[in-house]
């Protein structure tokens, strides 16, 4: 028998589900984790508590698919967007995740001139929210952090996994969108954005397609879960755009009411397209 297995690292919990090559269900998996609240809207998580989760997700579904783990073709991605790490040279983190929900940025939100809030939003697609990454670092940068200030990267949740887990410093563009800090229509880091964030391409990962593989999988991590290290991941997406392609909502013909820990309203458009008022999300 042939499978592929899913993964979603989302905001509340690690999911893997195991699929038949027919799209039928062999067997799913969840692991929760908490979110932490050091500061009045401070929204942050642990990165190795997910991590772990994320294990024993996955080896709960090879264990329970009664497959060999030669069987399992492939490994797609999915994560909630918008998190951010602060990491050092040796990929210890010095922050927590700080997630999505976050606060405190609301302050250089407010104080944010209309014509950079038009430039920003123009070359990125991502509206001016504290939920954006671009934010989270300007109040890094404003509040002289120190883990800002001595982070050799800055990354979210998905790219913590694929550095540790692959070795490869990589993100896909679903995931870059809604950091704030890339630019959809050069699908680059944006210059602009980087300067506002105070930081520079060399401490973010290199943007790639959603089909990009990796493999050699760390050994510990292919004793923990049950994986083969030569299994091929595909890097895959944000969870919102992975959620119309679940449901085949792939052109602009469908729209998408999407309801989980948050809310959303999505559609595929050919190329982005942007909202005058600068209210909605253009992810690539």
């Amino acid at each position: 028998m042939k499978a592929v297995i899913g993964i979603d690292i989302g905001t509340t919990s690690a999911k893997a589900v195991v699929f038949h090559s027919n799209g039928s269900v062999i067997t799913e998996a969840e692991t929760p984790y908490s979110v932490l609240e050091p500061y009045p809207g401070h929204m942050e998580q642990d990165p190795h508590e997910i991590e772990q989760a994320l294990i024993n997700s996955l080896h709960e579904v090879m264990s329970t698919s009664n497959l060999s783990s030669t069987d399992f073709q492939a490994i797609g991605i999915s994560s909630a967007m918008h998190s951010l790490i602060c990491v050092d040279n040796s990929m210890r983190p010095l922050t927590n995740v700080i997630i999505w929900s976050d606060r405190r940025s609301v302050p250089q939100v407010e104080r944010l001139r209309p014509d950079e809030r038009k430039a920003l939003y123009e070359n990125t697609g991502t509206p001016i929210h504290p939920m954006s990454p671009l934010l989270k670092l300007r109040w890094m940068y404003e509040e002289n952090y120190n883990p800002y200030k001595t982070a050799a990267s800055y990354i979210s949740m998905k790219e913590y996994i694929l550095r540790k887990w692959f070795n490869q410093a990589v993100v896909d563009y679903a995931t870059a969108s809604a950091s704030g800090l890339f630019n959809i229509h050069h699908l680059e880091w944006d210059s602009y954005a980087l300067e506002y964030a105070g930081i520079s391409a060399e401490q973010l990962s290199t943007p790639v397609p959603p089909t990009h593989i990796v493999t050699g999988l760390d050994k510990k991590i292919s004793l923990q879960t049950g994986l083969q290290q030569d299994i091929p991941v595909a890097v895959g997406a944000s969870d919102g755009p992975l959620a119309n392609i679940g449901v085949g909502a792939v052109d602009n013909s469908k729209t998408v009411i999407t309801v989980g820990t948050s809310g959303a309203v999505r559609q595929f458009v050919n190329k982005p397209l942007l909202d005058p008022q600068m209210r909605v999300f253009v992810m690539r």
